[in-house]
């Protein structure tokens, strides 16, 4: 029952006659509300006081317990988007129980504890992830079209929207989606024609956009798929909605059974492998001169088959390896199969043991690590010139290998990091060992608090906004001329930074944002803030 939409036009005498029977019922049934202690109810903590906090702990306790999980399926190289469903299904379900009731009146504190679920879980998956504010405002927009007492409930009429086509212009890539969002995130968008009603609701997005966009383009070169409400469900009832769809192209090569995958990545880059599949998922693919029954099973596939791409190619230049099943064994006896491997290449530093590594960026570019390895995984590389000994090992690898090399060089154009057990520790006593870094130089950009930024991305490029922070970290930046009051508090930050800059700058080619109190809140009073943007362009 929802008893607030019992007000209607200031008139509160159906809402106070409810509640009278409230109280009446539980006289006559000596019913008394306890508030002497906390209580759960349907799993969700009510203190006291009605204070969140309590409820905050009990959920971030569970949220990473599956974190943990998580992990242990990154290091198995499972795709990101089994990573993204695994999070969906088990993390944001935590995150999001009854989100709907307490987030509203939850702190800060309480809201960046949350928030930092989310961001470990990105740094996990290696990709942007709805945030906490993100899901409850969906969330919260769901349940009040879904119900027919809520006050806000009849400014929504149904209207229809258009059709959106995502195209690989490049043969031999494929399409791989990494944010879709149907629904309303500014005033201007599609906005022609449009009656101002229509163009009011500013947050509404349909929860279910990245799925229904992934399952249908995800792995091909070219993709249709309509904005209508049929497809997406209907977010926000009475305004009128656009699909915005942020993808990648991926290279993609297929390989008939009995013959040889060749993936190639150009100088000074490496291999990561996305997906990976022998068998057959459909009668076409590799099907010249084949009989029908060997290519009337479509449902057959290698379970290992990323396992075993991942471990013959990611982090080398170049790969070839069989698509037979020697190599991935037999799925399916009697059909004829073939080999699908979806990959990137990126950066690459190897750095033998006892020297040092040197990561660089372009102008205006920083690092962002994606992974690194100090141990060794073969008996070849940095071998010259020492004795079998110490090249026996080859399951041997720092634990803290990334986290190390994250935090020393994450964010700077240029980083030197030392190969030697000093910094990582030993793996392994006695062997030679080396370090393999794979990086990205993606965009940064500073405008100090009062100013404008301005982000641009080539033609044919999008925004993608991978973080934002409106505050204050340290002493140096944005400090010309201000006092040293304004300068003292180095741990200030608006929580809402990264949507804010996301929302107004996600798969636009360029956007301007203002750096100010009015756009962000003012998270640190008397302080002088600035604001930090990092970002890529696709």
């Amino acid at each position: 029952m929802t008893v607030v939409g019992l007000i209607s036009k200031n008139d509160e005498s159906a809402y106070r006659e409810e509640a009278q029977q409230l109280t009446d019922c539980c006289r006559v049934n000596n019913l008394s509300l306890n508030v002497s202690k906390s209580t759960k109810f349907i799993g969700v903590h009510l203190a006291e006081n009605l204070s969140w906090s309590l409820n905050t702990s009990s959920i971030t306790k569970k949220a990473q317990q599956h974190l943990y999980f998580l992990q242990k399926l990154r290091k198995a190289h499972v795709s990101p988007s089994i990573l993204i469903t695994f999070f969906r299904g088990t993390i944001e379900r935590v995150l999001s129980s009854c989100i709907t009731v307490w987030y509203g009146n939850c702190t800060v504190s309480d809201g960046n504890t949350l928030q930092r679920i989310v961001r470990t879980a990105e740094k996990i998956i290696g990709t942007s992830l709805p945030s906490i504010t993100d899901t409850y405002r969906i969330l919260k927009a769901i349940s009040i079209v879904e119900d027919p007492m809520h006050p806000s409930h009849t400014l929504f009429t149904l209207l229809p929207s258009g059709k959106s086509l995502i195209s690989s212009p490049d043969k031999g890539q494929v399409l791989v989606i990494h944010s879709a969002s149907y629904g309303r995130h500014d005033k201007t968008t599609c906005s022609d024609g449009r009656p101002t009603s229509q163009l009011q609701v500013v947050t509404c997005s349909s929860s279910k956009s990245d799925d229904v966009v992934a399952s249908s383009c995800n792995g091909k070169n070219s993709c249709t798929i309509p904005a209508t409400n049929s497809v997406f469900g209907d977010p926000c009832v009475g305004t009128y909605k656009y699909l915005e769809v942020v993808y990648t192209c991926q290279f993609q090569t297929v390989t008939c059974e009995g013959s040889e995958a060749n993936l190639q990545c150009a100088e000074g880059q490496v291999l990561v492998v996305h997906r990976a599949h022998f068998g057959r998922q459909d009668k076409t693919t590799c099907s010249l001169g084949r009989s029908a029954c060997q290519i009337k099973k479509v449902d057959c596939t290698t379970p290992a088959s990323i396992n075993l791409v991942t471990d013959r190619c990611s982090g080398k230049n170049n790969c070839s390896l069989s698509a037979t099943s020697s190599v991935f064994g037999d799925p399916c006896i009697g059909t004829y199969k073939y080999l699908e491997v979806d990959y990137t290449c990126q950066f690459q530093s190897l750095t033998c043991e006892g020297f040092q590594a040197n990561l660089q960026c372009g102008e205006g570019q920083i690092i962002v690590v994606h992974g690194a390895h100090y141990g060794r995984h073969d008996k070849t590389t940095c071998s010259a010139g020492r004795p079998a000994s110490q090249l026996q090992v080859v399951t041997c690898s720092s634990q803290s290998s990334t986290d190390v090399v994250a935090k020393s060089c994450n964010g700077k154009k240029s980083c030197t990091i030392p190969a030697t057990n000093s910094v990582f520790g030993d793996p392994c006593v006695g062997t030679y060992k080396y370090m393999q870094v794979v990086y990205t130089c993606q965009f940064q950009t500073v405008t100090c608090e009062g100013s404008q930024i301005n982000l641009q991305c080539g033609k044919g490029q999008v925004l993608v906004i991978h973080r934002a922070d409106y505050g204050r970290r340290d002493k140096i930046t944005c400090s010309a001329g201000r006092p040293a009051s304004q300068l003292q508090l180095e741990t200030c930050s608006s929580p809402g930074s990264k949507n804010i800059v996301a929302n107004s700058c996600n798969g636009k080619s360029s956007c301007t944002i203002s750096a100010s109190n009015s756009v962000f809140g003012d998270p640190c009073v008397g302080t002088y803030k600035y604001l930090g943007v990092v970002y890529a362009c696709y």
